[in-house]
């Protein structure tokens, strides 16, 4: 298929171009960098988009729904308010995305690269975010009720009232993140990394926090009721008004701090 670059404001002609195949789609992406690619307010549900060159593309508001994103590149692109749900961004490239408002319930997003991106209010409930980078991300209030952030690499990201409430993250690092606020309530953190990190005003009720890294975190004011630190490493922690009560810890050789 010739592709034109001169139909640009055909958004037909756009989704057919992606219709196309992968080929002529990449090569026309390659040939023409500098052109902006308006999808938004499309519907592409079921779409095959497996290693696509999207960098850069607006699809706010567009459905989405079980699009294969798998190994895409998608650097930049603008996902407000787009609706993702069950998509496959697997392996993808997803540095510096918007994804502000997106919902994406049953999503997969296994070893795919958010690094810097904005996930400002979305919504992605019992989805499979295993082995995602999410550094330097923007999570604030975003929902991720029982979805699996196991493995997951968020070093300096902002979980700010977030709810992750049921949700794994066993073996996670969230060196230095920001957990203010956030709802933790029955989440699965087995030797997570929370080194440095602000869990402030937190709800941990119920979580399962063993062999959990702790150093130097704030847990001032956090509510941990019926929570498990068994084997948890809290030395230097913060725990100013900290809610233990029920919480079980097992004393390593350090002090354990003071149960308020």
């Amino acid at each position: 298929m010739n592709i034109n670059p001169t139909a640009m404001v055909s958004k037909q002609w756009l989704r057919d171009c992606l219709r196309a195949g992968r080929q002529d789609w990449n090569q026309w992406r390659q040939s023409y960098p500098q052109l902006s690619v308006d999808l938004s307010d499309l519907n592409l549900t079921g779409l095959d988009l497996h290693g696509y060159d999207l960098q850069g593309c607006k699809f706010s508001h567009s459905v989405l729904r079980e699009v294969n994103l798998r190994q895409a590149i998608l650097c930049y692109a603008n996902f407000y308010g787009a609706d993702l749900e069950a998509a496959n961004l697997e392996e993808a490239n997803c540095t510096g995305a918007l994804f502000y408002r997106a919902v994406g319930d049953r999503i997969t997003c296994q070893r795919a690269t958010l690094r810097l991106a904005n996930l400002q209010h979305a919504q992605f409930q019992y989805a499979d975010w295993a082995w995602v980078i999410l550094e330097q991300a923007d999570c604030r209030e975003a929902n991720f009720r029982e979805t699996d952030l196991s493995f997951v690499q968020a070093t300096a990201a902002d979980f700010s009232g977030s709810l992750l409430m049921a949700a794994s993250l066993n073996e996670a690092s969230l060196r230095f993140a920001q957990l203010c606020y956030a709802s933790l309530e029955g989440v699965h953190a087995y030797r997570c990394n929370f080194q440095g990190a602000n869990l402030a005003y937190a709800g941990l009720t119920r979580g399962y926090f063993a062999r959990a890294l702790f150093v130097n975190a704030n847990l001032s004011h956090a509510v941990c009721r019926w929570a498990n630190f068994r084997h948890a490493n809290l030395q230097g922690s913060c725990c100013e008004q900290t809610d233990f009560y029920y919480s079980i810890y097992v004393r390593p050789h350090y002090s354990h701090p003071t149960k308020e």
